[in-house]
């Protein structure tokens, strides 16, 4: 659902002009013999207002809701007092005791619940609570009723236990609590495991929620869906509730998001996931190997990590072969080509060698010097030298930068001296693979005065 996220203007004029209008008697006895409901006005427009906020940011709307009243307040000063002679009569007070008139008013007027919901005094949040009328209008409304289950007043919170349970007992078409409303309070019924305050009642409660109509098949319906990484942290909220986990197989296969395929994948393949500090176990599945053949044809990286990463650990045998890592062995991710080395070097292939001879045509690329340095020793950083001899300077520094960022010191003397005689871009890349590379002091200090334009007219070369 989308909705406002912050308490919207036409709810603050509704709601000030309620408690302006309704106005709590001055003593309790005028009620005798008079209809204490004259004149109220009706509540459509605000439960109309009410319903049009999202129920995902219930917190902090009530908050704003709370101020809000407080303001009201402050603007009426004397308008919520009434006094009582009860106590007098009674012998108990020696004078007449004044009572605030909110519950007073919520007896004559349960729809004002919502709007006393919020309120800073936990006797009146309480009492509120008590009155709501067990009809739900909206899923903002059920979404304020689950915000008080984590209230700080233990009563308020066994208050909405009871009337959720009420509620609940009803049928959908009686109660309001349908599926569509519950399902659009599921963000925040995912996330109330960060409710601290939440008692096993209340747990219990939502529970229930999860249990009713079809929560469960109409979530991972919507995981699937979902285009943006809100499915992934959905699903990994689900899963820490106990849900979807017989949908994992299918959420790995149809989500459209690829973090929330991964997720799916690390729970089914690793059967665990840490989440925000969590760690979450599951059940291994019956197929793995064909799930994790399913991962290497993903298109993710990082699923094909995943299923690289199974495969290298359990090596079953129709998966560990050397066409399988050979697929792997020339991607432009290092974390691909890591794992895929991983598994060659157990057969006993020479896989660098081939890719480092291969880089002798041309210009190299950024992943071919990223896969020189990661992956190359000192003979490869001979055969780059050697190689740099049949090329172009404006292409040489590239092979030069190479054998430099493996540590290998012909090559840093090499880009020192382009760095000192050099002209234009052919200094300005010199410069750049010495300043990645890890250099020695001297080197440092050198390539230092050479960035301030101090002239160099000789030096100690590095052996």
């Amino acid at each position: 659902m989308t909705g406002h996220k912050h308490l919207s203007s036409e709810l603050e004029d509704i709601v000030e002009d309620i408690l302006r209008r309704i106005k709590p008697p001055k003593r309790y006895s005028i009620f005798q013999g008079q209809d204490p409901k004259k004149g109220l006005p009706k509540f459509e427009h605000f439960h109309r207002a009410l319903g049009a906020h999202d129920p995902e940011y219930v917190s902090a709307i009530q908050e704003q809701f709370r101020r809000f009243i407080e303001q009201i307040y402050r603007k009426y000063p004397k308008h919520w007092w009434v006094q009582s002679d009860y106590g007098v009569e009674k012998g108990i007070y020696p004078k007449p005791v004044r009572y605030f008139g909110v519950e007073t008013l919520l007896n004559i007027t349960p729809e004002a619940a919502p709007i006393f919901s919020n309120h800073w005094n936990g006797y009146l949040r309480e009492k509120a609570v008590q009155v709501w009328p067990e009809r739900i209008t909206s899923a903002f409304e059920l979404a304020m009723l689950i915000a008080r289950m984590n209230d700080w007043v233990v009563f308020v919170r066994g208050a909405v236990t009871i009337k959720l349970n009420a509620i609940m007992k009803l049928p959908s078409e009686q109660s309001g609590l349908t599926t569509d409303v519950i399902f659009e309070c599921l963000p925040l019924i995912l996330a109330s495991d960060r409710f601290g305050r939440m008692d096993p009642p209340q747990k219990a409660i939502l529970k229930g929620l999860f249990q009713r109509g079809e929560i469960e098949n109409r979530l991972g319906a919507q995981i699937k869906a979902d285009k943006t990484d809100r499915a992934a942290r959905h699903l990994k909220m689900a899963l820490r509730h106990g849900l979807l986990e017989d949908e994992l197989e299918a959420i790995s296969k149809d989500a459209a998001h690829y973090n929330a395929r991964a997720t799916a994948y690390k729970a089914l393949l690793r059967q665990k996931i840490k989440w925000n500090g969590q760690m979450l176990e599951f059940s291994p599945p019956k197929n793995p190997v064909d799930i994790a053949a399913r991962a290497l044809e993903d298109p993710s990286p990082v699923i094909q990590r995943l299923g690289l990463d199974y495969v290298n650990n359990h090596q079953p045998p129709e998966l560990h072969r050397k066409d399988v890592y050979e697929r792997f062995i020339h991607n432009k991710r290092t974390s691909l080509v890591d794992r895929a080395a991983f598994g060659l070097n157990a057969f006993g292939v020479d896989w660098k060698g081939p890719l480092l001879d291969s880089l002798g045509s041309g210009e190299l690329s950024k992943r071919d010097i990223v896969f020189a340095t990661r992956y190359g020793r000192r003979a490869d950083a001979e055969r780059l030298m050697k190689l740099a001899e049949d090329l172009q300077a404006e292409q040489s520094v590239h092979f030069f930068g190479a054998a430099a960022l493996m540590g290998f010191n012909p090559a840093i003397n090499t880009l020192l001296d382009l760095a000192i005689k050099g002209q234009g871009e052919l200094k300005e890349k010199a410069i750049v693979y010495l300043k990645q590379g890890r250099l020695q002091p001297d080197a440092r200090s050198l390539l230092a005065r050479i960035e301030d334009g101090e002239e160099i007219k000789g030096r100690a070369y590095m052996g």
